[in-house]
């Protein structure tokens, strides 16, 4: 017999409805897929918006690879520093600072 491997919240409710039911969990498994048999046409469905989210992505990236990056020029040191106090001038985390502001 083949084997399944779950995640434990579903192995708990499998095993709840087993319980409950008084069958295995084989019988569990296969009156839930009766129960649920319209689940390929929502997969279906799933498949398909996902498909178009796909496509979406494709042209957006497309379009992202046809732009040219921005550029922007960072001020210099001197531009800088001219507008601080003579005592900071030399600091060497003026330069460290000044380019965390971009």
């Amino acid at each position: 017999m083949p084997h399944i491997f779950v995640s434990k919240e579903v192995y708990v409710a499998l095993r709840k409805l087993k319980e409950s039911r008084g069958v295995t969990y084989s019988e569990v498994i296969e009156a839930m897929l009766k129960e649920n048999k319209d689940i390929g046409l929502i997969m279906e469905e799933q498949l398909h918006v996902l498909k178009q989210i796909y496509s979406l992505l494709l042209r957006i990236e497309e379009r992202l690879a046809s732009t040219k990056p921005l550029i922007v020029e960072k001020e210099s040191k001197a531009e800088v520093t001219k507008e601080l106090p003579s005592f900071i001038v030399d600091n060497p985390w003026v330069s460290v600072l000044a380019s965390k502001r971009n």
